[in-house]
């Protein structure tokens, strides 16, 4: 559907069924390319970080794998494809063909883009794909958190009853317990959706973001480690190591910077490390008392 999309958006930016010629004019109509400054956008990459997430879903499916290595490796490239394509390459042609200011927030901008170009039915459709969008990467979520909760069970960070599974050795309790945020979610978007769900897509990125940070240092940590005391565990080796590293953490802090700067968008920052930092607290003290 997304490919379908992009072929007919092409057509009518390279003028083709526009009638009124190419519309790539629209990148710099209204005030420039970046009318309010490359501060905004940064402070904005978390809530794109939040549509983004999930590529770490590969190393995760790939641990359940008969040939982790190799799994990894083509799901890797296949992630950054995808996202190169069906992100990057939509989101140009979406702003090509519609001019930025008749976006409008909370509407799908490929529903927008359709009924802009004036595909009948073609609104109704786009949103049909997008909410079975949602729905798998629920269910993907659902896969993750599960796995994240009998790996924390099995390490002994939560309790050991998470780590049973059923007949068919599947975690059933870590889903279940998974789920119940889902339900958490559901009622606090129905006390007050506008604001739920703008913190929850902002401080997820920022939370992410986080994590990312967390798991580039250990990266860092361990291929030092490997490299001297057991080289053959390096199966996969980074590409452009270590700077590669460097720059993805040099990148993250200066969104997280942008993001703190911005009086807009500041409050979430906040209220995502106040949660981190609990969790990190409450980690530390659960292992004290293991100990």
């Amino acid at each position: 559907a997304i490919i379908v999309f992009i072929l007919v958006c092409a057509a009518w930016a390279f003028g083709i069924t526009s009638g009124s010629g190419p519309s790539f004019n629209n990148l710099t109509a209204h005030n420039g390319f970046v009318p309010n400054g490359w501060g905004v956008v940064l402070a904005a990459a978390t809530s794109t970080i939040f549509s983004l997430v999930g590529a770490e879903i590969a190393t995760i499916a790939a641990a359940e794998s008969e040939e982790p290595a190799k799994v990894i490796s083509r799901m890797t490239v296949s992630v950054t494809l995808r996202i190169l394509i069906f992100y990057v390459l939509s989101i140009f042609l979406i702003v090509s063909v519609v001019p930025w200011t008749e976006i409008v927030p909370k509407v799908s901008p490929f529903a927008t883009t359709l009924a802009y170009m004036g595909l009948p039915a073609g609104q109704l459709i786009m949103e049909a794909v997008v909410l079975v969008a949602v729905l798998s990467c629920l269910n993907s979520g659902l896969y993750v958190t599960s796995r994240a909760l009998f790996g924390l069970a099995k390490h002994k960070d939560a309790p050991q009853w998470l780590v049973q599974v059923n007949e068919r050795k599947v975690p059933a309790r870590a889903i279940l317990i998974a789920s119940l945020f889902s339900y958490v979610a559901l009622a606090a978007d129905a006390v007050s959706r506008d604001v739920v769900f703008s913190f929850l897509i902002n401080s997820c990125g920022v939370t992410m973001l986080l994590l990312y940070l967390m798991t580039s240092a250990a990266q860092l940590k361990l291929r030092r480690k490997y490299e001297a005391e057991d080289p053959a565990r390096l199966q996969i080796k980074m590409w452009f190591h270590p700077y590669g590293t460097y720059v993805a953490i040099a990148a993250m802090l200066v969104i997280l910077v942008a993001k703190g700067l911005d009086p807009s968008a500041s409050k979430e920052l906040w209220l995502s490390l106040l949660v981190a930092g609990g969790f990190a607290a409450a980690f530390f003290i659960f292992r004290r008392r293991a100990a």
